[in-house]
């Protein structure tokens, strides 16, 4: 449960060109499974229609949480390295003045 917190990239996620699609498209899938009424177990077929809903949830945690995880380190270490690039130049320029 601790990958949870990696949810708020989702948007993010799907959006960028980087990672499969198949994976996009397991974690969409899961997500309309739960929403459609029309599953595998009905949900009007308590409790084990409920239950059958819960699994595909657990899983998309779990498997979404890391794939959103590694999403969002993709990401961090982009912006470290931009802020690098950055500092480079900007110390590049300084360099080559002559005070």
């Amino acid at each position: 449960m601790k990958n949870i917190k990696y949810f708020r990239y989702f948007f993010d996620y799907m959006r960028d060109g980087d990672f499969p699609f198949f994976e996009k498209f397991l974690m969409l899938a899961g997500l309309a499974y739960i929403v459609i009424p029309a599953d595998f177990l009905p949900d009007f077929i308590l409790p084990v229609g409920l239950l059958d809903d819960s699994a595909v949830l657990a899983a998309i945690v779990l498997a979404g949480g890391k794939m959103l995880k590694k999403y969002f380190e993709k990401t961090v270490e982009q912006r470290i390295d931009q802020v690098k690039n950055k500092r480079k130049q900007k110390q590049q320029k300084n360099n080559g003045r002559d005070w």
